[in-house]
């Protein structure tokens, strides 16, 4: 997290407003395709830590095998697929590239951005591994020696005065080679009884990682078009020179989400193993008080963002840039409710509850993608972040908390000893 706050002003004063959000719009548009993996890196997370409750070593080998194959099969065919496609887009076109060299460099961007992506749809499975084994943190040591890398080449990118497309080089190429590390560490190191081969590859495994996936799929396609469309929609609803003044202020807002997140996340798997046991009132409970201490924790974020953030712009960026009390106010707000719900959806993910989360977002999208072009046009960008929490506060929310209420007041679950009646 504190790696970018020394890259975006670096880069951002080297490449430029136009060229910067060039890479910006890139990365959201290739970012679009992390449904890519199907939803079997959130499938697998469901089922290692279900089988990690029961104790089945061969189960949690098969699982992993089966992911292995079928996302090394879905980069190999979209690599194929990009190769022919890539030279007959105009690409400077697609991110409303105006003048020199941004325009000569776009398709270059794309090129990198989008294979290194590509590769690590199978190599990223680590994680989903780590974390459903509850040993997320070891995924975060390695994912700090990245940013390190990167933190390193960028500035000596810089230094060096390359061109954009081998500055983003740069900066991704030590995700994918770290990713590479961290499986070989992981399956011949630290957990060698889980090291995937050919032969744990088992057909009836993954056909159920494909069911869960496919709704997963879904689910992360919505999710990823709801969120992560912003700078996309202010390149071409306002200019390109106006993403950098809308992606850093949100990026900070992302790193203080993110805190938040890392905290969240590791209850997907941890809900899983104990509804494994039986444990619906240790779910329950924790879920939430994990709720409270999230909002809670949020808002002091997000006051810190509303009273301190255009200083830390000042300081960091430059005076030019200031975002406002009206934007940073809308990103505290955004923060605060997916703090305070976050919890909820892990309830939903360990019990393969998307259906629900599927409704909601399906009414989400088109709605807070409306609301977001209005607010660009008669507010601004400092609308934007306003118009998804209202969205997200009137269509997601109630959907939730009622799927898990009612997970909750299953007929059959006794709460009272922590069993299954």
């Amino acid at each position: 997290m504190l790696a970018p706050l020394v890259t975006i002003p670096l880069t951002l004063r080297y490449l430029g407003d136009e060229r910067y959000g060039l890479w910006m719009a890139v990365t959201s548009l290739v970012g679009v395709l992390v449904f890519a993996d199907f939803g079997l890196g959130n499938g697998v997370m469901s089922a290692v830590s279900r089988a990690t409750g029961k104790e089945d070593t061969n189960e949690i080998r098969r699982i992993i095998a089966s992911a292995y194959a079928i996302l090394t099969s879905v980069a190999v065919l979209l690599l194929l697929i990009f190769q022919l496609a890539w030279p007959f887009i105009r690409w400077e076109n697609v991110f409303n590239a105006t003048t020199p060299p941004a325009t000569g460099e776009a398709r270059w961007v794309v090129l990198v951005v989008a294979v290194f992506f590509l590769v690590n749809i199978p190599l990223g499975l680590v994680q989903r591994v780590q974390l459903a084994l509850q040993e997320g943190f070891y995924n975060n040591l390695w994912q700090c020696a990245a940013s390190m890398l990167s933190l390193a080449l960028v500035v000596l990118a810089v230094w060096l005065r390359v061109d954009l497309p081998v500055l983003v080089l740069a900066a991704t190429g030590p995700l994918t080679i770290m990713a590479a590390a961290n499986s070989w560490w992981l399956f011949r190191c630290r957990h060698p009884q889980y090291c995937p081969t050919f032969r744990d590859y088992e057909r009836r495994v993954g056909s159920d990682l494909l069911r869960v996936g496919g709704q997963f799929f879904v689910l992360s396609l919505l999710l990823v078009l709801g969120m992560n469309l912003d700078n996309l929609l202010v390149a071409h609803f306002a200019t390109l020179r106006d993403v950098p003044e809308f992606s850093v202020p949100a990026r900070i807002a992302a790193i203080a989400h993110s805190v938040t997140g890392m905290v969240c996340l590791p209850l997907w798997t941890a809900n899983g193993e104990a509804l494994a046991r039986g444990d619906w009132q240790w779910v329950r409970h924790t879920t939430r008080r994990m709720s409270l201490l999230c909002a809670v924790g949020a808002m002091v974020l997000g006051a810190l963002l509303i009273v301190g953030g255009d200083l830390l712009l000042q300081v960091w960026i430059g005076t030019e840039f200031r975002a406002g009390m009206l934007l940073w106010s809308g990103f505290a707000a955004w923060i605060v409710l997916q703090a305070g719900i976050s919890p909820y959806f892990m309830v939903l993910n360990a019990t393969n509850t998307l259906r629900v989360q599927i409704v909601a977002f399906l009414a989400f999208l088109p709605v807070a993608t409306i609301l977001k072009i209005l607010a660009i046009r008669y507010v601004g960008i400092a609308g934007i972040p306003w118009s998804g929490t209202a969205a997200y506060l009137a269509l997601v929310i109630p959907l939730v908390l009622r799927a898990c209420q009612r997970r909750w007041d299953i007929p059959g679950v006794s709460l009272g000893n922590g069993g299954i009646a």
